[in-house]
């Protein structure tokens, strides 16, 4: 049976001063000198987990720390603008069906839609 899923929120900015997602009409919370700097057009994010502490959305397994994991924004009162990031096993992110399409699209979507991407080693990149 296929994991039942939070919802994507769309249309995020990211808040890389704090590491947090914003969700569009919680921009103004974030600090008047850092609104410039938000990063926005990104879906999803991958980075290397920090502590092993996140499970991953689908499988329900811990993700190791050091081990590669993708996530996206979803509406979470925890978050500091109402956002955290559902987080996946790489391989679990693979049965992502926007993640499967921008692979299909190649690197340079990837790139733009992808916070983190270019700081992957062509080895943790989809083949």
């Amino acid at each position: 049976m296929k994991a039942r899923l939070p919802k994507r929120l769309g249309h995020c900015s990211y808040d890389a001063a704090s590491r947090d997602w914003v969700p569009r009409g919680q921009a103004n919370q974030v600090p008047k000198a850092r609104r410039h700097l938000l990063l926005t057009g990104y879906t999803h994010q991958v980075e290397k987990s920090k502590t092993g502490a996140a499970a991953c959305k689908r499988c329900g397994e811990k993700i190791a720390k050091t081990c590669l994991r993708v996530g996206y924004p979803v509406k979470d009162h925890r978050g500091e603008y109402g956002a955290i990031v559902n987080w996946f096993h790489s391989e679990c992110a693979r049965l992502d069906e926007m993640m499967v399409a921008y692979a299909k699209m190649g690197d340079a979507k990837l790139k733009k839609m992808v916070l983190g991407y270019d700081a992957m080693t062509k080895e943790e990149r989809p083949s």
